[in-house]
C-alpha cells in the first residue's frame, strides 16, 4: 500500500512540475528599436539581445518586423527565436564581426521564419548540436558560409545562399569528435570559382569523423566551384550521404572523403530551373525537374516550406526549400456522349462517353454522382438502372498530366427515362 501511495504521489508531483513548466513558458517580444525590459511584452518590446538573454528553456522570442543590426546573438537550449512568419520580415543583419549573426546551440534550440544577411568572413547562421533552423532565408555576401551546421545540427526548408566566396552550407569540424549533421529540403547556392566555395562543403580535419545526411536538397554552384565538395584531412573522415537531392558535380579531397555519386541513390543531375536566379529568386520554375521529386520519408521533413506553404503540394515533396503550389491549369476535358435525356427500354441501360484532352499523354479520373473519383479511360461506360419516373446523373471528368496536375472538371448531366414512364 505504501509503495502504491508513493507511486501516486510521484506521478502527481511530475504532473505538477510539467504543468508548472508549461505555465512558466513565456513569449518575449523584440523590436529593432525596442527599449523595454523583461518580460518584454509586445506593447513594450525589448531589443533582441535583451529578449534572448532573458529567455529560459521553453520560451519563445518573437522578432517583430524590421532590420536588426547585430554582431552575433545566441539562442540557448530550449529557446526559440522566430520571425513574423508572414507579412514584412524580421531581418537579422550581421556586421561580420561575430562567429555568426545567429548562433543556436543546445537541445531544442530553434530559429525559424527569419531573413538573415551577413558580410565579411562570418557565417550567417550557425545551427549547432541539438538545434533546429527552419524556414530561414540566409544570404552571405562575404567569404563566410550562409548556413554553418556543426555536428548535431539540423537545417530544413531553408535557402542558404553565398554570393561572395563562401558556401551555401558548410559542415566543418577540426576537433577529434564524431557525429553528423542533417539538412532537409535546403537550397544551397554559391557563386565562387574556387573549389572550397562549393554550394555544399563538408570538411573534417585533426581527427574529426563526420557523417552528414542531405535529403531533398539542391546544391547549385553558379560559379566554377563544384556543387558539392567533401574533404577529409589529417587523420579525419568525412562521409556525405545524399538522397533525392539535386547536384551534378562532386569533388572529393583526401582518401577518407566519400559521398553519394551524382545520379545515384535517387539523386538528380539535371539542372534545376529557378524563377529568377540572377535576381536571387530561387523558387522553382514550373518546368524544374525537382518538382515532386523528393521523398516524404525524410526524417524531420516539416509541414511547411520556406514561404510557409504546404510542404507537400503534389504526390511527393519538391526538392529544395520551396514547394511549387500553383501550376498552370490544364485545359478542361471534352466529354462526347449522351446529354439531357437517355431513354431506356428495360430496367438497365448502358451509357458511354468519349473523353478527349489537349494534354499529350494525359490520363483521366472520372466521378459519377457521389462516388469517389476513379482512374478511367476513353470510352468510359456505365450500366445504370432505369427508374420511374426518371434517374438524374452527373459525370465529372478531369485530365491528369505526368506531373500529377489536374484539369478543371468537365461535367455531363443526363437523366434516364424509362419508356412508358
Amino acid at each position: 500500500m505504501a509503495r502504491g501511495l508513493l507511486g501516486v504521489a510521484i506521478a502527481v508531483l511530475i504532473t505538477l512540475a510539467v504543468a508548472a513548466s508549461s505555465a512558466a513558458a513565456a513569449n518575449l517580444s523584440a523590436a529593432p528599436a525596442g527599449d523595454g525590459t523583461p518580460p518584454c511584452p509586445i506593447a513594450d518590446p525589448c531589443d533582441l539581445a535583451t529578449a534572448l538573454g532573458a529567455a529560459a528553456a521553453g520560451d519563445v522570442v518573437s522578432a517583430l518586423p524590421g532590420t536588426y543590426a547585430v554582431a552575433s546573438v545566441t539562442v540557448g537550449a530550449g529557446v526559440t527565436l522566430q520571425g513574423p512568419g508572414s507579412g514584412p520580415p524580421a531581418v537579422i543583419a550581421g556586421d561580420g564581426s561575430g562567429v555568426a549573426a545567429i548562433v543556436a546551440s543546445g537541445p531544442e534550440a530553434g530559429v525559424r521564419d527569419l531573413t538573415v544577411t551577413q558580410r565579411d568572413f562570418a557565417a550567417g547562421v550557425e545551427i549547432a548540436a541539438g538545434a533546429l533552423g527552419d524556414r530561414l532565408a540566409v544570404t552571405a555576401s562575404g567569404a563566410g558560409a550562409a548556413c554553418s551546421v556543426p555536428i548535431g545540427g539540423l537545417v530544413r526548408n531553408s535557402l542558404c545562399r553565398a554570393v561572395g566566396g563562401g558556401n551555401g552550407v558548410l559542415v566543418d569540424e577540426d576537433t577529434a569528435v564524431s557525429g553528423g549533421s542533417r539538412i532537409v529540403n535546403v537550397t544551397a547556392v554559391s557563386s565562387s570559382d574556387e573549389g572550397v566555395g562549393a554550394a555544399l562543403l563538408v570538411r573534417s580535419s585533426l581527427g574529426a569523423n563526420l557523417d552528414v545526411e542531405a535529403t531533398n536538397t539542391i546544391a547549385a554552384s553558379l560559379g566554377g566551384a563544384p556543387d558539392i565538395a567533401v574533404g577529409a584531412l589529417a587523420g579525419s573522415t568525412a562521409d556525405l550521404q545524399l538522397e533525392r537531392s539535386n547536384y551534378a558535380t562532386l569533388a572529393l579531397v583526401g582518401g577518407t572523403a566519400s559521398a553519394t555519386e551524382p545520379g545515384t541513390g535517387g539523386n538528380q543531375e539535371a539542372e534545376p530551373s529557378f524563377t529568377g536566379a540572377s535576381s536571387g529568386d530561387f523558387r522553382e520554375a514550373p518546368d524544374s525537374p525537382t518538382i515532386d521529386a523528393g521523398t516524404a520519408a525524410a526524417a524531420g521533413l516539416g509541414f511547411l516550406d520556406l514561404l510557409r506553404n504546404a510542404r507537400i503540394a503534389g504526390p511527393a515533396p519538391d526538392i529544395g526549400a520551396y514547394e511549387l503550389q500553383s501550376r498552370a491549369p490544364l485545359p478542361a476535358v471534352r466529354i462526347a456522349g449522351p446529354h439531357g435525356v437517355v431513354k431506356a427500354k428495360g430496367r438497365f441501360v448502358r451509357v458511354s462517353f468519349r473523353l478527349r484532352s489537349q494534354v499529350a499523354g494525359a490520363s483521366f479520373r472520372c466521378r459519377l454522382d457521389r462516388s469517389g473519383a476513379q482512374p478511367c479511360s476513353s470510352p468510359v461506360s456505365y450500366r445504370l438502372r432505369a427508374r420511374r419516373p426518371q434517374a438524374r446523373h452527373v459525370l465529372r471528368v478531369r485530365a491528369v498530366d505526368a506531373l500529377g496536375n489536374r484539369s478543371p472538371a468537365a461535367v455531363a448531366r443526363f437523366r434516364i427515362v424509362r419508356r412508358g414512364a
